[in-house]
């Protein structure tokens, strides 16, 4: 019985992290597993102990102190809430955008509803989807295309201006209603100086840079604007970064998917980082890095709109 039941953990375990490695999920008990074989590795070592009172008194300081971990876990995870990304809090538990293009491909092959948005082609078409938070709730019917707003025809008028938006939450309108998203509202200004001006929302909330220059490939380029205009804030950054890195996940993630505590830790030096002067050189460096990667993505998609007279 003893070996089967550490059998029984090893295959949980297994399964769970090859969750974790190769779809990038994970559940709250792949926290309990985490910590259980960290319970059973110190406790190997804590056996070469010869003095059976240390050894019991080191015991039972390694069970309080992860019991203390679980339940700072449990409290972080389905209480608080501060530390969670956006999927944990819609799906209970942690999808890695890093596998977000396999998490997709699997769901659908297995027939179910992708756990994440599919940022590259819009949301299902008609399909109604609350913005919700303490402050609002407001219902939004997704277009023929899976995006908001109205469309206009694929053949526009001779005197038809046409534009499209892209972008994230701020341009989808998160929290808007239909006719005070920053797309309509715009229309209706340009509309009131020149006239005929049509501006179509790709706007898809949680996409970057990345994802947005293939929405507009996969979907929006067939309206023929005359000008594309992208929103883009500071989030970007991180985000296209991962955007452009899938399916292979850093060391940092498995740590981040599995424990709230090493969340909170690894916050923490994040902004002791940015508020000492002293901060590390790499880091700026890094964030240059990505900076530059960026620019020069948009710079190659701005090209590729200029060739056809964007």
């Amino acid at each position: 019985m003893k070996y089967i039941k550490y059998i029984l953990i090893i295959a949980a375990f297994s399964f769970h992290f090859l969750m974790l490695k190769y779809l990038g999920i994970s559940f709250f008990t792949t926290t309990l597993l985490f910590y259980l074989v960290f319970y059973f590795i110190v406790l190997y070592f804590l056996k070469f102990i010869k003095n059976n009172k240390i050894f019991r008194i080191l015991k039972i300081n390694l069970i309080v102190c992860i019991l203390i971990f679980l339940l700072t876990e449990f409290t972080c995870t389905f209480i608080f809430k501060k530390m969670n990304n956006y999927m944990e809090n819609e799906n209970g538990f942690y999808f890695s955008e890093y596998m977000r293009n396999r998490q997709t491909v699997i769901f659908r092959f297995l027939g179910l509803k992708p756990p994440v948005n599919n940022w590259e082609n819009g949301s299902v078409p008609g399909q109604i989807f609350v913005h919700e938070t303490m402050d609002f709730k407001i219902p939004v019917k997704y277009n023929a295309i899976g995006l908001r707003g109205n469309l206009p025809d694929l053949i526009k008028d001779s005197s038809e201006k046409r534009i499209v938006v892209l972008g994230d939450s701020f341009a989808e309108g998160f929290g808007a209603d239909k006719d005070s998203t920053f797309p309509a509202l715009l229309q209706y200004k340009l509309n009131s100086i020149q006239g005929n001006t049509t501006v179509i929302n790709g706007g898809k909330c949680g996409s970057n840079p990345y994802f947005e220059t293939r929405l507009y490939k996969n979907v929006l380029e067939k309206w023929n604007p005359d000008l594309v205009i992208m929103e883009i804030n500071v989030c970007d950054i991180a985000e296209f970064e991962i955007a452009t890195n899938q399916d292979v996940m850093p060391l940092k993630e498995y740590f981040l998917a599995i424990s709230h505590i090493y969340r909170i830790l690894d916050n923490g030096l994040f902004i002791r980082n940015m508020i000492l002067k002293d901060a590390p050189e790499k880091i700026a460096q890094k964030r240059s890095a990505e900076i530059i990667k960026m620019i020069k993505f948009l710079k190659d998609f701005e090209l590729s709109l200029a060739e056809k007279n964007t």
